[in-house]
């Protein structure tokens, strides 16, 4: 249980040999870092958050678009916090008068019919909340997998290839981890590809994509 909540916190810390976990307990201490902790905290990995959001997404796809009315936007698809902040109840702008809006205000359905929903809008944001929660889980996973191969490829001890997802998994989640890989006497190159991942971890990997290419941020 310490060495779960280590990992699922992205505390890193550890008291036991990883390297003695049976195949079963690394590969859930592995799917714990890769998940991470809750939105907004300083946790590394894929973040529940995202997770939440797809499998309500997912699940809820027929409800949300049957039930959805101008009116009413209360049953709109989970959103990000970026976009979330698009259907917040605002005070209307035509309202110049701080006593006029206060005294409005005292009535919440008049404001509320006053703010006009764009329901074309609201299903972009929500639908490009659900890509970019999907392409995170994604590269975490494919990065995960394609530095494990690099220093598999490159390893002279033989460890075994989950040994290596376990190590680039605590690395790219930013956990720390370690199944005995990660050692002064580690290769260079090896060394430079967790420190990559390190990096890319706690940018969760998709802010530096939308650096260098722009299509993504659309």
């Amino acid at each position: 249980m310490f060495h779960l909540v280590s990992a699922s916190t992205t505390s890193g810390f550890q008291f036991i040999a990883l390297s003695q976990l049976s195949i079963y307990g690394k590969i859930l201490l592995i799917v714990v870092m890769l998940v991470g902790g809750t939105a907004f905290s300083t946790a590394g990995g894929i973040k529940i958050a995202r997770l939440m959001l797809i499998f309500e997404k997912l699940v809820n796809k027929k409800k949300y678009t049957s039930t959805f009315n101008e009116k009413n936007y209360s049953n709109l698809p989970p959103l990000i916090s970026s976009t979330a902040i698009q259907f917040r109840k605002r005070m209307p702008t035509h309202f110049r008068s701080y006593n006029q809006a206060k005294q409005i205000g005292k009535n919440s359905k008049q404001i509320q019919s006053e703010v006009p929903i764009d329901k074309q809008k609201a299903n972009i944001f929500s639908d490009k909340a659900f890509r970019e929660a999907s392409f995170v889980v994604l590269l975490f996973i494919v990065f995960t997998v394609i530095t494990a191969l690099c220093i598999y490829y490159l390893d002279r001890n033989n460890h075994s290839f989950i040994d290596m997802i376990f190590e680039t998994a605590s690395t790219i989640s930013n956990t720390g981890l370690s199944i005995g890989i990660t050692t002064m006497d580690l290769d260079s190159i090896s060394k430079l590809i967790l420190s990559f991942n390190m990096i890319m971890g706690r940018f969760e990997i998709v802010a530096i994509l939308y650096i260098f290419f722009s299509k993504l941020r659309r």
